[in-house]
């Protein structure tokens, strides 16, 4: 009878941490979704919650003898507590940010992701150095880190190492995420059509041809302004460098021709007009330059 007794305790325990675990789920997803909606008070108070109950799950995971399950408890309150640091970047309370990564990275040292966004709000408040040496470590531990390149050759570019920086965009260029299947037009016809993979680097890429601009690779920077506006064909800054590659490289025509390329996709967009203006005063178009910028005056 008391062997009886015992087993359903047991059993009526395990119902009842396995409730206040799916509990910490509902509070946990919760917090994500008001992330998402820009309620960052609350998602924080959310995620507080949800790691606390895990916490007290995994301890009493740990008197009823079930180490394995606890670690489960304990690893996600832990990925709880070091979701807040998103939250409190966002809030421009970046110290905290930085304490909350501090701690998660004692608990996991070998997770690249912590020290990813160490490196990035360190970034974010320009303390370059010790960015540089949390993304280094991330690469250290995840050598095909995308982000990390990225952000690595941004602090690299930003202190005119351009030759460092390239390689950086490179790598992440060659790492970044899928971002959609493009099939070719009138694959309908063909039996075994040959799909295109489109890596989401459009920023890569925008980076990658400052980059080369800067060191004087122009005809290598116009093929990569051109990747981005093949992604992101409304991306201005993207014409304006690709305009002004064409003009180092004395194409004067095709950097009009790109101008109004821009203009048909972005029409009346300012930056493209005086962008134009430009072009057409440096090929001795003066009079058509005037008329845009009376253009731009007017409206």
């Amino acid at each position: 009878m008391n062997f009886l007794k015992k087993l359903y305790s047991q059993a009526s325990k395990r119902k009842t941490l396995k409730k206040q675990y799916l509990e910490a789920e509902g509070l946990f997803g919760r917090g994500y979704a008001l992330f998402e909606m820009g309620n960052f008070d609350d998602a924080l108070s959310n995620y507080e919650k949800a790691a606390d109950i895990w916490e007290n799950v995994a301890s009493k995971l740990i008197e009823n003898n079930m180490p394995e399950e606890a670690e489960k408890a304990y690893k996600k309150a832990s990925a709880a507590r070091y979701s807040r640091c998103f939250l409190l970047h966002k809030m421009g309370r970046d110290e905290e940010a930085l304490k909350v990564i501090d701690c998660s990275i004692e608990e996991a040292p070998d997770d690249s992701g912590r020290w990813f966004s160490r490196g990035f709000v360190l970034n974010s408040v320009g303390r370059y150095d010790e960015a540089l040496e949390a993304f280094d470590k991330a690469l250290e531990l995840k050598s095909d880190f995308s982000d990390a390149l990225y952000c690595k050759g941004n602090i690299l570019y930003m202190r005119e190492n351009y030759k460092d920086a390239l390689d950086c965009y490179e790598k992440a260029e060659e790492h970044a995420d899928i971002m959609y299947f493009s099939f070719p037009r009138y694959s309908f016809m063909n039996l075994k059509p040959d799909p295109q993979l489109k890596n989401d680097s459009s920023e890569i890429l925008y980076a990658k041809g400052n980059c080369l601009y800067q060191l004087g690779m122009y005809e290598a920077a116009v093929e990569a302004f051109r990747q981005v506006l093949d992604r992101k064909p409304r991306f201005v800054p993207a014409w304006q460098g690709l305009v002004n590659s064409y003009l180092k490289l004395g194409q004067e025509s095709e950097a009009l021709q790109s101008c109004d390329h821009a203009l048909e996709v972005e029409a009346g967009n300012p930056e493209l007009i005086k962008l134009k203006a430009s072009v057409c005063a440096k090929i001795g178009r003066n009079g058509e330059s005037q008329e845009l910028l009376a253009l731009l005056e007017e409206s």
